[in-house]
C-alpha cells in the first residue's frame, strides 16, 4: 500500500482540496488486494491497488466515451505463429501503472481512503490522471499510447487499432514488417520467451483481411 500511495503522490494523481464541491460529489475510491505469480506458479510479490468507483460516475458529467479497442485474439495468434515460423524473439513489456500516464478529461473529484493524505484532505481531492476504476481510464490511456507508438515512428493497422507496425503492413509478406500486439486494458503475457512452435518455415500472411487467415 505504501509503494502504491507513493506512487500516486510522485505522479501527482490527485490535486488536495478542502471544502465541498457542490456541483460534483466526490467518487470514492478503496484499496484492492492481489497475490502475482510468475510464469511457474512462484508467488512473487503481494499487491495493492486504488481503485475508483466507477459505477458512481454520471454520465455527462464525469465522463463522455468510454470505448477502448483490445486485441483480437485471432490477430495475436497469428502474430505469435509468424513470429515462431520466422524465429523472431517475442518480448513482453508490463507498463507500470499505465493508465496514470493519461491525463483525466473531466474535472473530477474523488475520496481517498482513511490514512492515504492528513485528516480532512482526504475528502475532496480533483483528479488529474486516469485512475484505474474511472469508466474512461482505458480509453485515456489507449489515446496517450497511440500517441507515443506514432511519435516512435509506429504505423497503425487499418484492420486491428491494437496491432503496429515499423511499416505499412497491408498484404505484405511477413518478412517485410516487424509488428507487435499491445493491450491496453492491461493484457499481460507472462513468461514470453523464444518458442519453437510446430509452423510451417514457408509460413506467410496472405492476407490482413477480416478473416485474418494464414496460408503457407
Amino acid at each position: 500500500m505504501k509503494e502504491e500511495v507513493a506512487a500516486h503522490k510522485h505522479l501527482g494523481t490527485w490535486s488536495k482540496t478542502k471544502g465541498n464541491n457542490n456541483n460534483h460529489k466526490a467518487i470514492k475510491t478503496r484499496f484492492v488486494f492481489d497475490i502475482k505469480h510468475d510464469a511457474e506458479g512462484k508467488l512473487t510479490r503481494y499487491k495493492a491497488r486504488l481503485v475508483a468507483q466507477g459505477s458512481k460516475q454520471v454520465p455527462g458529467r464525469d465522463f463522455d466515451e468510454t470505448w477502448a479497442p483490445v486485441p483480437n485474439a485471432a490477430t495475436t495468434r497469428a502474430l505469435f505463429a509468424v513470429a515462431a515460423a520466422m524465429r523472431w524473439e517475442i518480448h513482453h513489456v508490463d507498463v507500470k501503472t499505465a493508465f496514470l500516464n493519461a491525463k483525466m478529461d473531466k474535472e473530477m473529484y474523488i475520496k481517498l481512503p482513511d490514512g492515504v493524505e492528513p485528516e480532512g484532505l482526504e475528502e475532496m481531492c480533483r483528479l488529474n490522471l486516469a485512475l484505474n476504476g474511472t469508466k474512461q481510464a482505458g480509453r485515456l490511456w489507449g489515446i496517450k499510447l497511440d500517441k507515443e507508438l506514432k511519435k516512435m515512428g509506429a504505423v497503425r493497422s487499418k484492420v486491428d487499432p491494437c496491432l503496429y507496425g515499423t511499416t505499412p503492413c497491408t498484404g505484405a509478406s511477413s518478412s517485410s514488417c516487424t509488428s507487435t500486439t499491445l493491450s491496453w486494458q492491461a493484457r499481460s503475457w507472462l513468461g514470453s520467451r523464444p518458442s519453437s512452435a510446430p509452423c510451417l518455415p514457408s509460413l506467410r500472411c496472405a492476407t490482413w483481411g477480416r478473416s485474418r487467415t494464414l496460408s503457407a
